[in-house]
């Protein structure tokens, strides 16, 4: 559906962290009032049930889950992204170490139909995923593999070099356009990075500003500036991570991380360290007296200020 002012609601903790312009909706207030619209949507439907996992099955690094759905769209895609089938459940067991999933085509009424939006930074937690993040930011960048590669989670010298032939072989055999993002994404990328590409751009769609976490979430965003160069005035990168790939994407985009905390990998850790700064600086800009507020008497730094190049004109 086209989106409707009027029923477009950030769902953000607090009133004030969704802004001044945008309708707020309480997170917990929202979830009940969307399960209770999605509520009886399955009647007289054919479901679909989706034991699936993210990576091979039997892998001590795989994820289980179980998607439950009305939508033969979502089980094609599930095919391709997943693993599925009978072989799951017997992996699974009596396990309870599961994704639960949800889906439903809900047929409803315009009044009841919103859009809800829950603030959130983007990152990710995952394995070899700096393969395919190295091997994208190499197109995009028009860059040899070797300057644009690190270590990742840590590797031996034998895997390091094995890394950086596999992004080789894949960026040879695959021959992406550098000058097409989606392409890029779709020959020698991955669902993560494409995920996370989608998430950047709905975030500036809807003029919401988004957090970068660590190089993976970085090499998305440069996707998304890539597709739309607009998404840039969005983006807040959290921290510096240790990967080379990181640096050279954050130049390309011309960005600054604001912590610099020798965090090796991100892992989806920055974003929160991030939150609390910008929560810091909302707090400062909106709630802060100035000193005429104050009652405080400074004329004593015009002299300073007159040779204070960093002072803006007119700001206490």
């Amino acid at each position: 559906m086209a989106r409707v002012e009027g029923r477009t609601f950030i769902c953000a903790p607090t009133k004030e962290q969704a802004g001044p312009t945008n309708n707020w909706m309480d997170p917990d207030e929202a979830y009940k009032m969307l399960y209770d619209i999605a509520r009886g949507s399955y009647k007289g439907r054919t479901m679909y049930v989706i034991p699936y996992s993210m990576g091979p099955v039997g892998s001590p690094f795989a994820k289980y889950g179980i998607e439950l759905t009305d939508s033969i769209y979502v089980v094609l895609n599930m095919a391709i992204m997943t693993r599925v089938g009978k072989d799951v459940l017997e992996a699974l067991g009596d396990s309870d170490d599961w994704v639960r999933g949800l889906h439903c085509k809900c047929d409803i009424v315009e009044e009841k139909r919103y859009i809800c939006h829950f603030p959130h930074g983007v990152g990710e937690m995952g394995i070899g995923n700096t393969t395919t993040s190295s091997a994208v930011l190499a197109v995009l960048l028009d860059a040899p593999v070797e300057t644009v590669t690190g270590r990742g989670g840590g590797v031996t010298d034998e895997a390091f070099a094995r890394k950086k032939a596999v992004i080789q072989k894949a960026i040879a055999i695959n021959a992406p356009d550098r000058n097409d993002a989606l392409d890029v994404l779709a020959k020698v990328g991955g669902f993560d990075l494409a995920a996370m590409c989608g998430a950047f751009l709905g975030a500036a769609a809807t003029r919401r500003p988004v957090v970068i976490d660590g190089l993976i979430s970085a090499v998305a965003a440069l996707c998304a500036c890539r597709i739309c160069p607009d998404v840039r005035a969005y983006l807040v990168p959290s921290h510096a991570s240790y990967e080379i790939g990181y640096r050279l994407a954050m130049d390309e985009m011309g960005l600054e991380p604001m912590l610099l905390l020798g965090m090796r990998l991100g892992e989806g850790s920055g974003c929160p360290l991030a939150f609390e700064v910008l929560d810091a600086a909302c707090a400062i800009i909106n709630d802060m007296a100035t000193f005429d507020e104050a009652g405080i008497d400074d004329g004593y730094l015009d002299e300073i200020r007159e040779g204070d190049k960093f002072t803006v004109e007119g700001a206490q």
